[in-house]
């Protein structure tokens, strides 16, 4: 589907605060329901996971009421299971996903920073394309790709190696960047322009200091990027809206 009609399809916010995952007994269900398939235990999968047995009983038995966001990653790579196939909704209806970065076009990182925790979760409708792969969510920053998707906007992402991906004219992609063998990236969102078999990377600003392109072979003429890789197709956007009545 072009990203028009994405935007139209995926129009589901949740506030940004929540970073744990709700106790429903659906997600209670799908973990026992891994725990019995594999016929394993609920110690085993917290030795696995590095977690206190007692924390995940507790949840499983209905003692606790959530789970925090990196306590479930844990137990979905325990049960080697996709994470978005444990959610709520996983098999249909709405599916929480993390925010694992922010998006900012120019903003050199070191890579050690760029992998920061948990900035919180966007709920999005299912069921998922792509099940099998994994999903993320990212936070905008800046003004690079204004003219569709604003600063403070929330895109849901899969992995493009994951789903064999190809670039097609018009998807809107994540790109990263990086410099000095690979200790810096630069992570943006592209727009992907085909012309012959050329294959080129559009921010899409009001601003003029967004206008020219990349391409995988490089950036533009004087840049230092070492590599340029499409890592994720954009799937959706989100914007929070803050003029809701108290």
């Amino acid at each position: 589907m072009d990203f028009s009609t994405a935007v139209k399809r995926y129009s589901t916010l949740t506030p940004m605060d929540g970073v744990r995952y709700s106790s429903t007994m659906d997600l209670r269900q799908k973990i026992l329901d891994r725990i019995a398939a594999q016929s394993t235990s609920v110690r085993d999968v917290s030795l696995r996971a590095k977690l206190s047995a007692g924390g995940l009983r507790d949840f499983l038995a209905g003692r606790s009421s959530s789970l925090k966001v990196d306590t479930l990653e844990k137990v979905a790579s325990a049960l080697d299971t996709p994470l978005h196939e444990l959610l709520p909704g996983g098999s249909g209806g709405a599916v929480d996903i993390p925010i694992t970065h922010e998006v900012a076009a120019g903003a050199w990182r070191a890579v050690d920073e760029a992998r920061q925790a948990k900035i919180g979760t966007v709920t999005v409708p299912g069921p998922l394309a792509f099940p099998s792969a994994r999903h993320w969510a990212e936070l905008v920053r800046g003004e690079s790709m204004n003219r569709i998707i604003p600063d403070g906007a929330r895109v849901h992402v899969v992995d493009a190696v994951a789903i064999g991906y190809a670039p097609r004219h018009g998807d809107i992609v994540v790109v990263v960047r990086r410099r000095a063998q690979g200790a810096f990236e630069e992570r943006s969102l592209k727009q992907v322009r085909l012309a012959s078999s050329a294959v080129s990377l559009w921010p899409c600003s009001h601003s003029p200091d967004w206008q020219a392109p990349l391409t995988l072979d490089g950036g533009p003429q004087g840049d230092e990027t070492s590599e340029i890789e499409i890592v994720g197709l954009v799937l959706g956007a989100y914007l929070p809206l803050h003029n809701l009545p108290a």
